[in-house]
């Protein structure tokens, strides 16, 4: 579906694209509505529906994009996600109500002609138009249930960078993204055991270091020593010498 092109940057501006593409093919069938001049006020409520819906997509695009960027943010995830389900409902209730009201006309008008066919096309347009906006609240819930596992993974994801190589992610299932944090869970692993290795080493470099150490001290103090003894021979040496002269 379209609307899982929001959480994929590269897809973001075609998703747009697609969606206004989408309110203007909508608009069209609705001008046929507004012609018959029956349903006006209803008509006017779903346009500002759909364009409040096409709007908050909008500024969801532009908050994904800030969110990715790692920008501040002027509310919570859960907030924006329930202003824009809010919004979504709204439209498809607008919908709805119009196409109970065009259905409750309609059936009038079969009873007084069975000759009106405007009608039927009339229905036939409330209809693409509820499935459409049925389609994407649906997607739209479903999307949901995608975006709560990566978040989660994302926290994980910070741990680790942040150093704390002990954390793990939830990777029960068999999808992508279960399959993701297994891979993120083997690399937290793999990374912990090699600082555990990296520890051991440094703490053997530490102590052949200290032994070294004492062995030079050592070295130093018997060298000093045999100077010293070299000294003294030197000094009893020069003292023969004096006496045989």
């Amino acid at each position: 579906s379209a609307v899982y092109s929001i959480y994929d940057s590269s897809r973001r501006q075609n998703f747009l694209t697609e969606l206004k593409s989408g309110m203007q093919a909508i608009n069209i069938e609705l001008d046929k509505i507004d012609d018959r001049q029956t349903f006006s006020r209803e008509v006017s409520v779903v346009r500002k529906a759909i364009s409040d819906y096409v709007s908050y997509s909008e500024r969801a695009v532009t908050y994904f994009n800030r969110r990715d960027q790692g920008l501040s943010l002027d509310q919570s995830n859960d907030a924006f996600v329930a202003g824009y389900r809010n919004v979504g409902q709204t439209m498809v209730e607008s919908i709805n109500k119009l196409s109970q009201q065009v259905n409750t006309a309609a059936g009038q008008a079969r009873r007084e002609s069975e000759e009106n066919n405007e009608q039927v096309e009339i229905n036939a347009i409330l209809m693409v138009l509820s499935v459409f906006a049925g389609s994407l609240v649906v997607a739209w819930w479903l999307s949901g249930l995608i975006v709560s596992p990566i978040q989660k993974l994302q926290v994980v994801i910070r741990e680790l960078a942040q150093g704390n190589l002990t954390v793990c992610a939830d990777s029960d299932g068999d999808n992508e993204i279960a399959q993701l944090s297994k891979d993120v869970n083997t690399t937290a692993a793999q990374l912990h055991s090699t600082v555990e290795s990296l520890t051991r080493i440094s703490e053997d470099v530490a102590a052949a270091s200290t032994e070294l150490a004492a062995v030079m001290t050592q070295a130093e103090s018997n060298a000093n020593q045999e100077l010293s003894e070299i000294e003294q021979v030197a000094s009893a040496v020069n003292e023969l010498s004096s006496t045989a002269d």
